[in-house]
């Protein structure tokens, strides 16, 4: 298992939240805090949440699943952003699930 990570700098990450949890709301099982969620994509549970200046994206998923899903998660949280353009980077790390 893979887990990656990105904070993301951006002037609304509140609204940036919101959006796509309501966006993938339609597809998806989705679990909504005050300012957090988590989002059960085919891959793997996707947790954002919203802080003053950032929103964080965490991901646990198959190794062959990681890129597409950090490609899809950065694409959409783009797209929700509007305007602003964000740099999205992502780090990840392998997890041992089983002993």
């Amino acid at each position: 298992m893979i887990e990656s990570s990105a904070s993301v700098i951006c002037s609304q990450p509140q609204k940036i939240l919101v959006r796509l949890m309501r966006h993938w709301a339609h597809k998806f099982a989705v679990e909504e805090g005050e300012v957090s969620c988590r989002i059960e994509l085919p891959a793997g549970p996707l947790v954002m949440a919203a802080h003053e200046d950032v929103l964080t994206l965490k991901s646990v998923c198959k190794a062959e699943n990681a890129e597409r899903l950090r490609e899809v998660v950065s694409d959409h949280v783009q797209r929700m952003a509007g305007k602003e353009r964000l740099e999205i980077r992502w780090t990840q790390e392998s997890r041992c699930d089983q002993f």
